[in-house]
């Protein structure tokens, strides 16, 4: 600036351009619940060739330096270094995309590039960003797809029921099958193991009821029959079946020690006990079964008992379980941006019979002359020329005032029939004895054999 000089003014122009824009995509991928990615974070080695430039990574990159790492023989190298970017690729006959780090300098031959880096996430679906990206708070829920996406999981009533057999003894079932620390309170069976030859009385948890017929099992085979010994249906059978009277235990003896009344004795030369051996006494009207814990189920469904109170049961349009109609939004729902329906396949199955014996199989067509057409279908193959009967007003007309196509089952008249005459043509398929095969061959003027199927 000069003493003399003219005062510098700035004056700023302002223009019409944006001061920011937004790129802004659209991606329609609520389609499932199956996570495709589970990690993020990847880890790829490379060795270089003389003068190496580019190094090409399996997927495209999260593209921020605070989440790529290049080290070159150990050491990180500096981000002026190299430079990074997604390559658009074509040459598989469809578009992807892929990670490469271009260096500054050429690298020298068999020098250990390690990259760490996150994939793009572009490559996530919704399920994947759920799983990798949302991390809840206080308040908020939890990172289960059942609660942030709608039909993951089926919102209407489902009916299921409980395995015949469960498992028995500590950790026999696996997690969440079943109730903890739950028994059956109306469970009454008498159980026992023998551990060893020291036990020969047992006592009874309560005594049995008086009138009530009790059988025995030993190792799960049913040992009583009510008939025995006089004419018992159980082949099994070594015991006449117990009538409850109050008895509160048994006695395994083999020497007619006196009891009380109130034991039941076994012989233990008829019924041998060892150890291992249990032994089990059961009401007739009981199967032997745990009912399930009550916070087991929603509703419980029982047909007939043991006791024949109910023996027929209940017809099933008796039994009403409220749930949803066979399609609606409920049982056809699927993920957000699926469209809701279903897929329902049928098997159309159709059965013919080729019969091996029996009369022929007799066609009859009919047509009205129009005086232009000569040519006329007939409907089956015919079992020889015999077995084609051409009739014009109901008058059989000799073989010589048309001929046959067997290939194409068409009947063609020398002359026009006149217009309002009568065709009739019938043709009369094969007959016989224990047919095996029916075919039929074209000739070519040199084969002489034809083989059947």
């Amino acid at each position: 600036m000069e003493d003399d000089g003219t005062a510098a003014r700035l004056s700023p122009v302002l223009g019409n351009g944006k001061a920011r824009s937004a790129h802004i995509r659209c991606k329609f991928d609520r389609v499932t619940k199956t996570y495709l990615f589970q990690t993020l974070n990847e880890t790829e080695t490379f060795a270089t060739t003389l003068d190496q430039l580019t190094i090409d990574l399996k997927w495209p990159m999260e593209l921020k330096t605070t989440q790529i790492t290049v080290t070159i023989d150990g050491l990180e190298s500096l981000r002026s270094e190299y430079s990074f970017s997604n390559v658009k690729d074509t040459t598989r006959g469809y578009t992807r995309y892929f990670g490469r780090i271009t260096f500054t300098n050429a690298l020298a031959a068999n020098r250990e590039v390690v990259v760490k880096y996150n994939k793009a996430p572009d490559l996530l679906q919704a399920q994947d960003r759920i799983n990798l990206y949302y991390n809840p708070n206080t308040g908020m829920y939890g990172n289960d797809l059942g609660q942030l996406l709608q039909g993951v999981d089926y919102g209407g009533v489902e009916v299921t029921s409980f395995d015949f057999g469960g498992g028995s003894g500590w950790d026999s079932d696996g997690w969440f099958t079943s109730t903890y620390d739950t028994f059956d309170t109306t469970f009454e069976d008498e159980i026992f193991q023998f551990g060893d030859d020291s036990t020969r009385i047992l006592t009874f948890a309560s005594p049995l009821e008086t009138g009530i017929v009790y059988n025995v099992y030993k190792n799960g085979v049913r040992i009583d029959d009510p008939n025995y010994p006089s004419n018992p249906t159980n082949p099994n059978a070594l015991i006449a079946s117990i009538t409850g009277a109050g008895q509160t235990g048994i006695a395994i003896t083999d020497d007619g020690d006196v009891v009380e009344d109130t034991i039941i004795v076994f012989d233990e030369d008829i019924i041998p006990l060892s150890s291992g051996d249990i032994l089990v006494f059961r009401k007739t009207t009981s199967d032997g079964s745990f009912l399930p814990d009550p916070r087991s189920y929603d509703t419980i469904l029982s047909g007939g008992d043991l006791q024949f109170n109910t023996a027929r049961g209940f017809n099933p349009e008796d039994i009403i379980v409220d749930g949803d109609s066979f399609v609606t939004p409920t049982t056809s729902k699927g993920t957000e941006e699926q469209v809701p329906g279903q897929i329902l396949d049928a098997v159309d199955i159709r059965v013919f019979h080729r019969p091996e014996a029996g009369g022929s199989v007799l066609s009859s067509n009919s047509y009205r002359a129009d005086g232009i057409n000569s040519v006329f279908d007939f409907g089956i193959q015919p079992q020889n020329s015999q077995g084609l009967i051409v009739k014009l007003d109901s008058v059989i007309q000799p073989s010589t005032n048309y001929t046959v196509n067997y290939k194409n089952k068409t009947v063609t008249f020398s002359s026009v029939p006149t217009i309002g005459t009568l065709v009739n043509i019938v043709s009369i398929s094969g007959n016989g004895q224990d047919l095996l095969e029916e075919g039929q061959y074209v000739a070519d003027g040199s084969t002489t054999a034809f083989t059947t199927k």
